[in-house]
């Protein structure tokens, strides 16, 4: 078998690639002429979501997430797409700074920690993070386009080859017959075979999500008590769930599947996740992730012995509990936030719990200077990259951010599980083949790479989505992904181009995927008219695409996308839902349901919750965060 990094590099693995968006001019993504009008708001619902009238940078109120009306998929994608406006709408009346994402009522996630926004400090922004998986590990695309947890070898001189055995250093790896490992020392000698299994070493020492595996704590006189320690619990849990073993070799790292040994080869552009996205331009990619103030105060609440029931206990997933969907958990949120010294009232307080993660990219790299996208100043690392397999950071600098891309998230009526929207930049990338509905009939939008785009090259060719570097957590480095190749710009392509794969039931309404991405694209045509209708085509919220909504049927645990399963899964909206500058490398080798994720495969609930609807183990950040600083209680609670 030839080593797994080869794989990345065989054009043909993504051959079926041979449609997508024409680009214009500028390179953007012009949405297709004359969608059917399966979603559309009304003249006087638009009016109603600004806080005056319909213009150029004028301000938009929250959506109501309480009194959302649920009947329909196209409700939650006018909810999304308000959302949007929203957050990026100038800040007037109880908002205070640029923009309403800049304003106090957000929250920056720093190193655990909610730091409220002051906009006279530049933000803080971050290379991505790992992306984690349902239990908190890093993740990757397997060859079979099938999303897996990976859990690293302990890093130490050497690997142990076989129980009893001294450590010995694993200079490559080879596959047998039946397809599990021979691991060879520099001379090219066979020493043996690495037990297939997860241990305790392996796990990290902050469990975080994966305390969920364990089972809840019982009472000390139960004598049916396990004595497996819970650590060894959960190394048996992850070999049973038949999570990835990365193991490091000279040439490499290789995968292998933890109860079986079998070497398992990663989808084309995969190199074991932590990937870092480079522009065209050369500009790397940053991220940042906020919360509101309801969602800050809730989790403060839940995380104070005594304040809103149940009290948060990240060892025992019965307590997770549900983000906030009625007005009555609201009235708690802000009872508590106002006996502990917090806000008399949320501005946003009908938006319920609200995340968003947001993607910035240099903005003097960008074509005018960036002109026609939402800009703010923030602080971003700078590297050294006289090495381009080794890219050394030096110190940050002040530089103008450009967006292009953000997912907003929220909990909302019968909804716990949150609704999950993401939008992007038209600029961003070229799409793969989609379907689309007009004059009630189904047309077929081919790829075209040609133009001018912020994360694709023109007219660039497989492989696409290639990850080239890849992210030191513990130096801070950008280093190859995949030597000898240079850490670089990759040739992005939207995969599911509207959040919805080419083939399969999307969800419980749409019976084809090209009547699950006509709704998207309806409902973007006709806010993009309405906003030039009302002078505000030079707005630049007006450049911004819905690119899709996912949320389970009635708040349910998530268990799986609805194609995969029609009518058992439960992941419904645009149910293969991925950002190509933050999922970039998550997305799969094509367009079919069977390759890539859905933003749930990530953000999966405990399992563990005896309640029906989802916890808020959905949510990656809320077990991690500390709470809220208290002032001193001025009420009785």
């Amino acid at each position: 078998m030839k080593h797994f990094l080869a794989s990345m590099h065989q054009a043909g693995r993504c051959a079926g690639l041979v449609a997508g968006l024409a680009v214009g001019s500028a390179g953007a993504q012009i949405l297709p002429p004359n969608p059917d009008p399966t979603c559309t708001v009304s003249q006087a619902d638009f009016n109603g979501w600004f806080q005056s009238q319909p213009g150029p940078d004028q301000a938009v109120k929250a959506a109501d997430s309480i009194n959302l009306d649920t009947n329909g998929n196209c409700n939650f994608y006018k909810w999304s797409a308000q959302m949007f406006l929203w957050l990026t709408s100038p800040a007037t009346g109880p908002y205070q700074g640029n923009r309403v994402l800049d304003s106090q009522i957000f929250y920056q996630l720093d190193k655990g920690n909610l730091v409220r926004q002051d906009n006279t400090v530049p933000r803080n922004l971050a290379l991505r993070a790992t992306k984690f998986g349902p239990d908190g590990l890093p993740i990757v695309i397997d060859a079979e386009g099938r999303l897996r947890e990976v859990l690293p070898a302990p890093k130490r001189v050497g690997l142990t080859a076989a129980e009893g055995t001294a450590p010995i250093e694993i200079a490559a790896v080879r596959s047998t017959a039946n397809g599990t490992a021979d691991f060879l020392n520099a001379q090219g000698q066979q020493v043996g075979s690495l037990t297939p299994k997860v241990s305790v070493d392996m796990l990290p020492q902050n469990l975080g999500r994966l305390a969920a595996l364990a089972p809840a704590p019982r009472a000390a006189n139960d004598r049916a008590l396990a004595v497996t320690d819970p650590r060894q619990q959960i190394a048996d849990a992850l070999t049973a769930k038949k999570v990835l073993i990365e193991i490091a070799t000279r040439n490499g790292s290789v995968f292998m599947e933890a109860g079986t040994g079998r070497l398992v080869s990663l989808s084309p552009g995969q190199a074991g996740g932590d990937g870092v996205l480079v522009s065209q331009q050369d500009a790397v990619v940053f991220y940042e992730v906020l919360v509101n103030d309801v969602y800050a105060w809730y989790l403060t609440g839940r995380k104070t012995p005594n304040g809103i029931a149940p009290t948060y206990d990240k060892n025992n997933a019965s307590t997770f509990g549900l983000f906030p969907t009625t007005q009555s958990d609201l009235k708690a949120i802000l009872d508590f936030a106002q006996a502990y010294g917090g806000p008399s009232s949320f501005p946003d307080g009908n938006a319920l719990a609200v995340e968003v993660k947001m993607s910035w990219v240099d903005a003097s790299t960008l074509p005018n200077n960036a002109q026609g996208y939402i800009t703010r100043q923030a602080s971003i690392p700078v590297y050294d990259r006289s090495n381009s397999a080794d890219w050394i950071p030096q110190g940050n600098k002040v530089v103008t951010v450009a967006l292009v891309g953000a997912h907003i998230v929220g909990s909302a009526n019968g909804h716990p599980e949150m609704i999950w929207a993401t939008f992007e930049h038209q600029a961003n990338a070229p799409l793969a083949t989609y379907t689309y509905t007009s004059g009630g009939q189904t047309v077929t939008v081919p790829s075209n790479t040609a133009g001018k785009w912020t994360f694709s090259a023109d007219g660039a060719k497989p492989v696409y989505n290639e990850e080239l570097g890849r992210y030191d957590s513990d130096t801070g480095q950008i280093k190859a992904a995949a030597p000898p190749l240079p850490i670089g710009p990759a040739n992005v392509l939207r995969q599911k181009a509207w959040g919805v794969a080419a083939d399969g039931v999307p969800n419980q309404e749409d019976a084809t995927p090209a009547a699950a991405a006509t709704q998207v694209i309806s409902l973007n045509a006709d806010v993009r008219a309405k906003l030039a209708a009302a002078g505000a085509g030079s707005d630049p919220r007006f450049n911004y695409l819905l690119i899709g909504a996912t949320w389970t049927l009635g708040g349910g645990e998530p268990n799986g996308q609805y194609p995969a399963n029609p009518g058992v899964n439960n992941e419904i909206g645009t149910s293969m839902l991925t950002n190509s500058t933050m999922e970039t490398f998550m997305q799969g080798a094509d367009t079919s349901f069977k390759s890539g994720t859905n933003c749930f495969d990530c953000h999966g609930s405990s399992g563990q919750n005896p309640k029906v609807k989802a916890d808020t183990f959905v949510s990656h950040i809320f077990g991690s965060i500390n709470p809220l600083p208290l002032i001193a209680q001025t009420k009785g609670k």
